[in-house]
């Protein structure tokens, strides 16, 4: 009895030897900087590199909140007003330089020496509702502004999960619950390091490989394609794009699409499937919690649709038309009705704006009658606007603010082009 009582006693002496000093461990690492918690779904900070793709490249710089935007201090001085611009890649500029992105055009035209007005370019590339939802309430809502414009790109509903709720809003250590709370709790900085190693780890085991075209035919097959389908595929791919592909320098998933997701733009302009209405409940759930959210700040909300490429421009529903992306010839269904009239997805978009009196821009008539003229406002095969559709896109959105007053700063800012807001 006595032995094992000595036994227990010297175990308890142990544990709580290992407690302590896995407690002053995380103290330590506290002193020397290491985080609290991993900031879940923002981009990556102070970033500074050269992104080079099949038909261009440009410079990409971050801050230290990990925005394509400029150091920015936090307080915000008496003559300067402030609007977060949240959205994906169109939003964050993707192809064009930083001072060409349609925000720091808009930018550039208001600000005026007794004040200052600053459009925070929030866009990140690949983001949903969601994504940039929760970069606004997480790091744009820090910078103290004083509007929100939210870039809705056509493609953002097809980008949402089906069961999108407002928890997707917010970093997941907001709802840790049981073994994962108590570990946090007592050693914060130790479980984030754990928790981002395993994240590593994870992404070491999955298969590497350059080979684009085999990789995504084992998701195919993995989600029940046929071999016949996926061998017509690959015979559909022109062999310069899988070779940019492969090299990072053409983005991967427009060649996937006809093969994992045929129905993707009917999906995200149509609402054709159950799914898709699914994901509309999603974006209209996150949408009404971000405005809801400003207002109790009073941030004034508005939005703008930027449509894709295919609802404006005609020449890609050519055939064999090397110079522009092949959406037909990879097995995309794609419909020329898209360049008529307004699709579900801007109906959709306009009757939420209605309802919560928020204002609503948008841009499709405005680039229809653009490309109509012979404007080219796009990358040819990488769908992105170029330099020249980001200054017409500023325009448009340049009129419509000083025009309607959106912001409350405008002033007598004088309008260059009749705009249109439904």
């Amino acid at each position: 009895m006595t032995i094992r009582c000595n036994r227990l006693v010297n175990l308890s002496i142990l544990l709580l030897s290992v407690v302590i000093f896995l407690f002053i461990a995380d103290i330590m690492l506290g002193i020397f900087g290491f985080p609290r918690e991993k900031e879940y779904y923002f981009p990556t900070p102070n970033q500074t590199k050269v992104k080079k793709y099949l038909e261009f490249e440009f410079d990409y710089k971050t801050n230290s909140k990990g925005l394509r935007y400029r150091e920015l201090p936090i307080k915000k001085p008496e003559n300067e007003i402030r609007i977060f611009v949240a959205g994906d890649s169109f939003t964050e500029g993707f192809g064009v330089s930083s001072k060409q992105s349609f925000s720091a055009l808009l930018e550039k035209k208001f600000s005026r020496p007794e004040l200052t007005i600053n459009f925070i370019n929030g866009g990140l590339g690949g983001a949903s509702p969601a994504t940039y939802g929760r970069l606004f309430l997480n790091i744009g809502m820090t910078y103290q502004p004083d509007g929100l414009l939210v870039c809705f790109y056509a493609n953002d509903l097809a980008d949402t999960k089906i069961n999108t709720t407002i928890n997707d809003l917010y970093p997941k250590h907001f709802f840790r619950s049981g073994i994962k709370r108590l570990s946090h709790s007592l050693y914060p900085r130790i479980y984030t390091i754990i928790r981002q190693l395993y994240g590593q780890y994870s992404l070491r085991k999955q298969p590497d490989t350059d080979d684009l075209v085999e990789r995504i035919s084992r998701i195919a097959l993995e989600r029940g394609v046929c071999q016949k389908e996926i061998d017509s595929w690959k015979k559909s791919l022109p062999p310069y794009l899988v070779s940019a592909a492969n090299r990072r320098e053409f983005i991967q998933a427009k060649l996937a699409l006809g093969l994992l997701v045929p129905h993707y733009w009917n999906d995200s302009l149509d609402l054709d499937s159950s799914q898709a209405k699914l994901k509309w409940k999603g974006v209209d759930i996150i949408l009404s919690h971000i405005l809801s959210e400003s207002r109790q700040q009073s941030i004034k909300v508005a939005i703008i649709f930027i449509p894709c490429q295919l609802q404006y421009d005609s020449i890609l529903y050519g055939t064999e038309i090397p110079r522009v992306f092949p959406w037909r010839k990879l097995g995309v269904e794609i419909e020329e009705k898209w360049l008529e009239g307004k699709s579900e997805i801007e109906k959709k978009l306009k009757a939420w704006a209605d309802r919560n009196q928020v204002p609503f821009l948008n841009l499709t008539p405005f680039f229809r009658e653009e490309v109509r003229r012979g404007v080219n406002l796009n990358y040819n095969l990488d769908g992105h606007w170029n330099a020249q559709g980001h200054k017409f896109a500023a325009g448009i959105i340049s009129n419509w603010i000083s025009q309607e007053n959106i912001f409350n700063f405008t002033g007598s800012t004088p309008p260059q082009l009749e705009t249109e807001t439904n």
